[in-house]
């Protein structure tokens, strides 16, 4: 099982559907180096409350199988959550 962990300064919908898109692609590419149809992913975000309820807001997904993105989908995930640094 791969476990995705995040932890984020702010809760919205903008830092949810990201930490769900990172987490779609991380899930995706462990077909680079395991089968996966019996591939299991689970991802954790973590984000302060200020409602006094309790001090973490805790997000969880979580995905079994090949999570069958388009091409473009692919390509998008990568340019965003895989770009390269230059020295």
């Amino acid at each position: 099982m791969q476990l995705g962990f995040g932890i984020s300064s702010k809760l919205s919908s903008l830092t949810r559907e990201a930490f769900r898109s990172w987490f779609l692609l991380r899930h995706h590419e462990r077909s680079d180096f395991d089968v996966q149809s019996s591939a299991t992913s689970v991802g954790v975000l973590l984000t302060p409350r200020n409602d006094g309820f309790r001090e973490w807001d805790t997000t969880m997904i979580a995905m079994a199988g090949d999570p069958q993105l388009s091409a473009e989908d692919l390509d998008r995930l990568r340019r965003l959550w895989n770009r390269q640094t230059h020295a």
